[in-house]
């Protein structure tokens, strides 16, 4: 009998074992297969990376994030140091913060923020609003939000900020006039693309997230085409300058928290004040977990496991601004001009990528407008190889393996390069640069 019932045990665990395996066998093959041959061939491109050939522009390249939340929005408990730390960790140079404003009663998401030099890194304010709008360099500027989009786009601007659209996937009055740009990618959005269940994220950050961070990231990565379309179609007739949206809050994972009546609860990341997700009561288990606790004090996290760390969202995706020096006043003009681009750097590091127009009547930058002339050549150069696309108003007209691209202008038209890199069976997007506006005359900007 007992050795039936021995049996009968050893073909349930032999049962439940199988099957552990078979629901968790895509997490293994990735983690042991698809991830590390990814994470290889990366390795391998960024062995060949080489500075282009630089213009004499007086441009540099400063690489950062925009779109960042930290203790001051609702969701995120991150502060500066936190946030400083991890640029370092990640190599950027610049934090433009946009901690969420629902009203003049929030105006200290304004007032405290860090700006300028903290911890090796430049910080910028901003805010992200309820009506979609994210304005930047907004000390003096009253954003009332009881007031219709477009009269707070004016009223920013008549403060001397910039207004750029944020969350390109919710609705959108695209027609408003004066603002300066948009998200051509936000990564909040991608990840909501991917309607992954609680499971898969949790599964997806045990088995992979410590050792391939990047990979785990790029795969919940959707080409943002939609988006695109969207700002090919708005720059044909004004000039709309393109950032991503790291939209970083530090706040994605779960953890266990001893509370004050002396019980475990389960919470999310995001602020420790929200109601949790499960509260463990049971006598016996939290007798156990005080047991094997070193610190069973009120508000100890007792176990905590990210997905959404800073430094992993800041280096996933960056934008680039092409600025005279590291100062406010020298980002302020190129973002308003367009001098930037986005890139994927987790990928492969972008800095050095040159895209220009030039004629015997002059040169531009990309976000530059440049008269039409017979002699006008666009010029791309990338610091590895890589297939590289240009697109006129929405349509490609060139495509070339390597890491230079050239073309002599034949029409007017709004031209702006992509670049992808081959990554053994994939072609991955990894770079958009702003566009160069070849006009028969030049567009104002707002």
């Amino acid at each position: 009998m007992i050795k039936k019932l021995l049996k009968i045990i050893a073909w349930l665990l032999l049962i439940i074992l199988v099957a552990t395996l078979v629901i968790q066998s895509p997490y293994i093959y990735r983690r042991y297969y698809t991830y590390p041959r990814m994470k290889s061939a990366l390795e391998e491109i960024e062995k060949t990376w080489h500075q282009p050939a630089r213009i004499d522009d007086g441009l540099k390249d400063f690489r950062g994030v925009m779109h960042n939340h930290s203790y001051l929005s609702h969701d995120s408990e991150g502060t500066p140091e936190q946030m400083a730390a991890a640029a370092r960790q990640a190599d950027i140079d610049f934090i433009f913060m946009t901690d969420h404003y629902n009203g003049l009663q929030d105006r200290e998401v304004i007032t405290k923020g860090v700006r300028g030099e903290f911890g090796g890194v430049l910080f910028f304010v901003g805010v992200e609003t309820n009506k979609g709008l994210m304005p930047f360099f907004i000390d003096n500027a009253v954003i009332d939000l009881q007031k219709p989009a477009q009269e707070i786009i004016n009223d920013i601007n008549s403060a001397g900020g910039l207004v750029f659209i944020v969350h390109p996937d919710e609705p959108h009055d695209w027609a408003m006039q004066g603002y300066a740009g948009m998200e051509i990618y936000n990564l909040h959005a991608d990840a909501k693309k991917a309607e992954m269940s609680l499971w898969d994220r949790l599964f997806e950050t045990l088995w992979s997230m410590d050792k391939y961070p990047m990979q785990v990231y790029y795969n919940l990565f959707r080409e943002p085409t939609e988006y695109l379309r969207i700002w090919d179609g708005l720059t044909q007739s004004r000039k709309i300058v393109g950032i991503a949206g790291n939209d970083s809050h530090q706040n994605n994972g779960i953890r266990f928290m001893v509370t004050d009546d002396q019980t475990v609860a389960l919470r999310d990341t995001a602020k420790a004040s929200k109601k949790p997700i499960y509260e463990i009561k049971s006598r016996p288990l939290l007798w156990l977990i005080k047991t094997l606790s070193d610190d069973f004090s009120p508000g100890r996290t007792l176990y905590r496991l990210d997905s959404d760390l800073y430094w992993r969202s800041f280096h996933f995706v960056n934008t680039h601004i092409l600025a005279a020096e590291r100062s406010e006043r020298a980002f302020y003009e190129a973002l308003r001009n367009g001098h930037c681009f986005v890139a994927f750097d987790s990928l492969c590091r972008a800095t050095g990528f040159i895209y220009i127009a030039e004629s015997r009547q002059g040169r531009a930058v990309m976000g530059d407008d440049i008269a039409f002339a017979p002699d006008l050549v666009l010029k791309a150069a990338s610091p590895v190889s890589a297939r590289l696309k240009l697109i006129r108003n929405g349509e490609q007209v060139l495509e070339t393996d390597g890491d230079y691209l050239e073309y002599q202008v034949k029409e007017p038209g709004t031209y702006r390069v992509e670049a992808h890199l081959l990554v053994r069976d994939q072609i991955l997007p990894w770079i958009y640069s702003n566009p160069i506006y070849v006009n028969p005359i030049s567009f104002m900007r707002p």
